[in-house]
């Protein structure tokens, strides 16, 4: 690729758009004296910290899938406090909605659904 500064915006646009891009290449965007280089390399900076964020977020789920579980799904308590004990909910991940309704017309409560 060409240097930094030799590049259109439109091109630095697509190469931090496109993915991880190097060390190298980001120092050089961060010392190009073009605002809208800047915009470019904060809003790859902010893009890549909520990827790490949501790495770390699913890590319970990324561990099960590790270990071979299909099906995962996450449980909370719904509300703030419940006027009469717990009441858990649990939702399967989108993804997963279907093989889980398999899953459970295959078994003994697959009537209750």
């Amino acid at each position: 690729m060409k240097a930094v500064a030799d590049c259109t915006i439109k091109e630095l646009e697509a190469a931090l758009t496109a993915g991880s891009v190097s060390e190298e290449f980001l120092a050089a965007c961060r010392e190009d004296p073009r605002k809208a280089a800047a915009r470019l390399v904060r809003r790859y900076e902010k893009a890549q910290a909520e990827h790490e964020r949501l790495l770390k977020l699913y890590a319970y789920e990324h561990a099960a899938w590790a270990r071979g579980h299909e099906i995962v799904a996450g449980v909370d308590e719904a509300g703030r406090g419940p006027l009469c004990g717990r009441h858990p909910a649990a939702r399967p991940l989108p993804a997963e909605a279907q093989r889980l309704e398999e899953a459970l017309g295959e078994g003994p409560r697959g009537a209750l659904r």
